[in-house]
């Protein structure tokens, strides 16, 4: 068995790990294979990795969402970049539009409307726990031209041995997860997601790689509305946009109560804008940190599931 570090300085909290040096420029699509119950979205993040979720916004809010985003972040002209994927420097048009903004949970009551969105907390807090917490997020929007993006990993909590990592007998805890919520009908053209299912077993980040045991990437081919929920060492990209459309994508972020990695938190150490913070539900104020009367545990705590379940009954708190 190859010596390989449980945990080192080099392979845990480090945002965007890896990418595969492998340019990635075609894909089959996903067979998607959607979110049916809490239980059986558990038993899809253990064991492929990832989670798609259909219509968890609707049409009216797929179009406010795509308007506050593009409102969002100041002059377009700002958020072009040198380089266009299939283009050279002597091209007039050699530039790509690529804004990320990051935090807009704290810019419009709007975004922040989409972080409790049932089923998916269900299987997040599932996941996390009650104390689960919003760790961050951002507006992504991408234009023609957009590079691959080669499969990475955002997060690797345990660099284990392929035999270790892949034994049915192992499961390794979802310490980090993200919820992407797609604003348009994505096509091959437009550069959607790429997944390698599984991939979160091999205990390491890819490299050179564009499979894992057997596994080619597939392209997230869906809908507007739709969402995929994947944890963070799953093995993700995306394809080049070579379309002449630009791609909108939310992203929100997740964790257990004991990372505090990025946590936002207007009761700790996020400002929030108090017009933003009045019109939270209790749910969403919990998920910024919002210690519950009650509560039976310090909220940044290692604690069990099993421990909280008194708790759950006595304040009828239960996943629907």
């Amino acid at each position: 068995m190859n010596d390989v570090p449980i945990r080192s300085s080099g392979n845990h909290h480090m945002l965007k790990r890896g990418p595969s040096k492998q340019r990635i420029t075609e894909a089959e699509a996903l067979d998607i294979q959607y979110h049916q119950s809490t239980e059986d979205s558990l038993d899809r993040m253990k064991n492929a990795g990832f989670v798609v979720f259909k219509n968890l916004l609707n049409a009216d809010e797929v179009s406010q969402l795509r308007q506050l985003s593009d409102e969002t972040g100041g002059d377009d002209e700002a958020h072009y970049r040198q380089g266009h994927y299939g283009k050279t420097e002597s091209d007039p048009d050699f530039r790509t539009y690529n804004k990320h903004i990051s935090q807009p949970f704290s810019q419009h009551k709007d975004f922040l409307k989409i972080v409790s969105r049932q089923p998916a907390i269900n299987v997040i807090e599932g996941i996390h726990g009650y104390g689960a917490r919003l760790i961050g997020g951002s507006i992504w929007i991408t234009g023609a031209g957009r590079y691959p993006m080669g499969l990475h990993i955002d997060y690797l909590p345990f660099a284990l041995p392929e035999d270790i990592a892949s034994d049915p007998r192992v499961e390794i805890p979802i310490m980090i997860s993200t919820l992407h919520y797609y604003l348009d009908d994505l096509y091959m053209e437009l550069g959607p997601t790429l997944v390698v299912e599984s991939s979160h077993k091999s205990g390491r980040v890819p490299d050179e790689d564009t499979s894992w045991n057997g596994k080619p990437c597939k392209a997230l081919v869906c809908k507007a509305g739709d969402a995929m929920l994947f944890r963070s060492d799953l093995w993700h990209g995306a394809l080049p946009n070579v379309s002449n459309e630009k791609r909108y994508m939310l992203q929100v972020h997740y964790a257990s109560p004991y990372i505090d990695r990025g946590f936002i938190s207007p009761f700790r150490n996020r400002p929030f804008p108090s017009d933003i913070l009045d019109v939270c539900d209790d749910h969403q104020r919990r998920l910024l940190g919002e210690r519950q009367e009650g509560y039976p545990v310090p909220q940044g705590s290692y604690v069990l599931k099993e421990g909280l379940q008194q708790f759950k009954e006595d304040t009828q708190w239960h996943q629907k």
